[in-house]
């Protein structure tokens, strides 16, 4: 059996496509994510276009090949072979400075909606990446062939624990519990795929018109309710009276 070399290797990993234009200017916050997510798949596909330019693994009948099975053991897909040849990469330089601005961008945006999801559910950084990710295909829905592509399986156009713990530095699989608020509250929807296969995460749709800016009513409640416009102010609200009601009703009798 073949041992791998784990090193980075002496060969350039391709520059997958050109660096997307500096997304330093963008105007909103959907902008930001997106050109976040852009980058982390870049960098993605170049590491994957690098490992499947060194395969030997492939034999087209359909049959794990001995090949196949010796660089599964050598465990050259892990992340930290992926970070180290990354760090030598120039074009993966460059994506990382430009990442680097998009952070800082998303830090300064005013009224983050992303924030106010964080700060009302409790989200961690970790559930705040899934999210953005998962937003991004819902927002860009080419980009999942994106995730097909760096699925490797045309099939899984759609985003994956996995995928997003990749792209977004989360290790093999992901930091994302079933007890998540993510989950819990649906924000993130799981959805089952065919036998075999991983589940494929979706944003909730109104989630994902909320945070661009477009809030829609649900499906449930359209025909039932409508939008209803502010009414004129009342001319006079005895609230010192109410209050004074209030308080002297739970003075005489707590258990109210």
């Amino acid at each position: 059996m073949t041992i791998l070399n784990l090193d980075p290797p002496s060969t350039p990993l391709p520059a997958s496509a050109k660096s997307p234009p500096s997304p330093v200017a963008a105007a909103s916050e959907v902008e930001l994510v997106l050109a976040r997510f852009r980058l982390l798949a870049s960098r993605r596909a170049a590491w994957l276009q690098h490992l499947w330019s060194q395969d030997t693994a492939a034999n087209g009948n359909g049959a794990v090949s001995h090949a196949e099975v010796a660089e599964i053991l050598a465990d050259r897909e892990s992340p930290a072979p992926e970070q180290k040849c990354m760090a030598a990469h120039e074009p993966a330089r460059e994506w990382a400075a430009e990442m680097a601005e998009i952070e800082r961008a998303l830090a300064a945006v005013a009224n983050s909606r992303f924030a106010r999801l964080a700060q009302i559910f409790g989200l961690s950084p970790a559930d705040l990446d899934l999210l953005q990710a998962c937003a991004s295909l819902a927002w860009d829905p080419p980009l999942a062939r994106v995730a097909a592509y760096l699925h490797d399986q045309a099939s899984r156009a759609y985003l994956t624990e996995s995928l997003a713990a990749r792209l977004y530095g989360q290790g093999r699989s992901g930091l994302w519990p079933a007890a998540s608020a993510l989950f819990g509250w649906e924000l993130v929807r799981v959805r089952e795929s065919d036998p075999g296969e991983p589940r494929a995460l979706e944003c909730d749709p109104q989630i994902r018109d909320w945070l661009r800016g477009h809030p829609v009513l649900d499906a449930s409640l359209a025909g039932f309710v409508r939008p209803q416009p502010p009414r004129p102010p009342l001319t006079h609200w005895p609230v010192d009276a109410c209050a004074g009601w209030l308080e002297q009703v739970l003075r005489d009798d707590p258990s109210v």
